[in-house]
Order: structure tokens, then sequence, then C-alpha cells
């Protein structure tokens, strides 16, 4: 799959400041077809990818706020307008800090874009996953996101971009087989999404092991002899052993889905798949990361100073960051060692942010890990293409 992931990306009205209404001569389409930058308009990013990240990365501001939030795409959430109060409440809680910063005078046109949203209805019925947010003085832009972010407003002076590493990295694919009394379907899970795969040889259920084993045969024949990414085994709970007694792919994997899953809707049966397959990659990894460390020939660090010094001079092949507290500093990329702070300090730059964008920049793979899954209680790891 392509590491190219698709924000949902058409925002149907153009919002312009007022006194862009007043003073500009160019028509709104029109500057927009150009992909002009003009303060006032909020650019909706349809491709979250590398360039698009390095723009963000590097955008010059005194002050950007960045916002992530938890979005809805059906449900009571939509008819209860649910994520627009949460942007009210996210952009409240920006004006606030901003103002707790003595920031003057650019705070109404940092936020005046993204308070238009709030008349688009279209954009709130076309809601995903999640919704990315970066507004400063001359650049207003959104991003809907497959995923999850989680809720939280930043105020910096560079973006935060670690959510978006999901959009970046190529993901772990997998294979899903659902069982049941009267057929077996395989999908192919993505990070994404899932596909299914028809194979019209494929026989109809019946429980006995001569049905598994005719599964078997056709799944080794069309698709798992020339494979080997692991595979899923899902349905209820007593036909899961008699598969396993009959299969011969060696990459099934020990976590299963049990219940009856025959008419489970495909997105559901993804996230359930997901579930499961989120904790297995990242054991995966971390048990990577440890025989590295134990036994390979690419060096790997979990001190901190290294981590941030490696990942500016793009000596970082992969880097696994704890989830949870943020580390606060500074580091001018010279040879001099990070000064780092617990708690941001003033003038002190998000270093836990600057790793991650560091490594993707120079074209490492970074991975957001929950603290439990880490290659070791530190706050941030990583194998060095070179010491």
């Amino acid at each position: 799959m392509s590491g190219l992931f698709f924000c949902m990306a058409i925002l149907k009205t153009t919002i312009m400041a007022e006194e862009l209404h007043r003073n500009s001569t160019a028509p709104e389409d029109d500057a927009l077809a150009a992909g002009a930058q003009i303060t006032g308009f909020m650019r909706t990013i349809a491709v979250m990818d590398k360039s698009t990240f390095a723009e963000l990365a590097a955008h010059p501001a005194d002050v950007c706020v960045t916002i992530y939030l938890t979005t809805h795409g059906s449900g009571i959430a939509v008819n209860e307008q649910n994520d627009k109060k949460a942007l009210k409440d996210a952009l409240r809680e920006a004006r606030r800090s901003m103002e707790e910063l003595k920031i003057e005078g650019v705070i109404d046109d940092i936020l005046r874009p993204a308070e238009q949203l709030f008349k688009d209805d279209d954009f709130w019925r076309h809601q995903t996953h999640g919704l990315a947010l970066f507004l400063a003085p001359d650049t207003h832009s959104c991003c809907l996101l497959p995923y999850d972010p989680g809720s939280v407003v930043h105020v910096h002076t560079s973006f935060i971009l670690m959510p978006l590493v999901p959009m970046l990295m190529e993901g772990e694919s997998y294979f899903l087989l659902v069982l049941s009394k009267h057929a077996a379907q395989l999908y192919q899970g993505y990070k994404f999404e899932m596909t299914r795969i028809d194979i019209p040889e494929m026989p109809l259920g019946m429980e006995d092991a001569e049905f598994f084993q005719e599964v078997n045969r056709i799944l080794k024949a069309q698709i798992l002899g020339r494979a080997n990414l692991p595979l899923l085994l899902a349905g209820v709970e007593y036909l899961l052993p008699l598969y396993r007694e009959v299969n011969t792919y060696p990459h099934v994997i020990t976590e299963e889905l049990h219940g009856n899953f025959e008419h489970t809707p495909q997105r559901e049966l993804f996230l359930h798949a997901q579930k499961k397959m989120d904790p297995y990659f990242a054991e995966q990894r971390r048990k990577a990361f440890q025989k590295q460390a134990d036994h390979g020939s690419a060096p790997v660090t979990t001190f901190l100073q290294d981590v941030i010094r490696a990942a500016y001079e793009g000596r970082i092949a992969q880097l696994f960051v704890a989830r949870g507290p943020l580390v606060w500093g500074h580091y001018t990329a010279k040879r001099e060692e990070p000064v780092m702070h617990a708690q941001e300090e003033p003038g002190d730059d998000c270093l836990t942010n600057q790793a991650v964008v560091q490594t993707i920049l120079h074209g490492g793979k970074a991975y957001m890990v929950d603290q439990d899954k880490m290659p070791a209680e530190v706050e941030m790891a990583a194998v060095l293409r070179y010491s």
C-alpha cells in the first residue's frame, strides 16, 4: 500500500477574513485556483505526504496553534454536533493560552478562519475519525484524519506534528481469515482499510475437518503459498482450533477474534482486527529493537540527548517515541549537548516533536508507542544508521 493516505479533501466553502472581503480585487476562486496562501483562507490538505509535512515543519511564525480533535462520521455525536462543540472549546482554549502568553495583535487573525468553519455544515457532515488544524498569522490549514489522534491544543512557535506520523509511515499488512460453519472468507488488512479477497474455488461450509482441510489447501494454492504475512483467525471460538489442526501456513498468530462475524460489515470487522493487530505489530517492533540491541550490527541508543542529536544529524533509521509527557528544551544542531527540561520554559522547543520531525525528514521511520510497548522504560529509543 502507498504511504500517501488521503484526508477527505473537499472543503465546500472558501472562507475569507472580513478585511479581504472589503479590499481584495481578485475573486476567491481565482486565488484558490492559483494556490495562493492568503491570510483568511482555510486550506484543506488533501494529501498528507512528506512534502506537505516538511512545509508545516518549516513554517516560520512567532506563534503557531496546533489543534487535534476526535471527530465522528455518523451517529448521535453528529446529530448533536459534538465535533463542532469540541472545536469551539479548543479555539477558546487556544485564545486563552495566547492571552496568557501576552500575544497581541494577531489572535483574531489566527483563529478567525477556524471560527468560520462553524458556518460550513457540509464540512461537519463529512468528518471521519479525526481533525487536525494548523493555524498561524499567515497560514490556516486543516486535514481530516482516518484515525483518532486524540484531542489536544498546542500553542507554540512551531506546529506539533507527531500525531501525523501514522499518515506518513507504511503500515504493516496482514491477512484475516473469517471462518464459519457456512463459509470461509479471506481479507487483507492495511493501516487504514481492509480489502476482501474473493477466491471462487473456496468451498461452501460444513462443520467438519474435511471442510477446513479444503480451505487450507485452496488458500495455500491461491494466496498463502507465496506469502509471509501474519494471519489472524476469526470465528466462533470452538471452530478455530479445528482449523489450526489442519493449517499448514506457518504465520498464523496466536491472537484470535472470537464471535460470529459471518454478516459483520467490513468496516466493523476491520476495526475489530486492528485492535488485535496494532499491539501485535508493536510487540514485533519491540522484539526487533531488542534483538538489534543485543546482537545486531546497527547501533541503538536510549540516551535522550544522543537520540535528539542523531535525529538532527539524520542518523536515525527507526525512532520509537513513548506516548505521554513531552521533552522540552533547545538544540541548535551544533556540537553542544541538547538542553532539556521536563516542563516547558520560555524559549523552549518541543524536542520530542523535533526528534520525530527530523527523523522523518531525513528518511527514517518513527513510531508513536504506548509506554508499556516501548523497547525500554525511556521516552525515546532509536536504531541508528551509524554511530
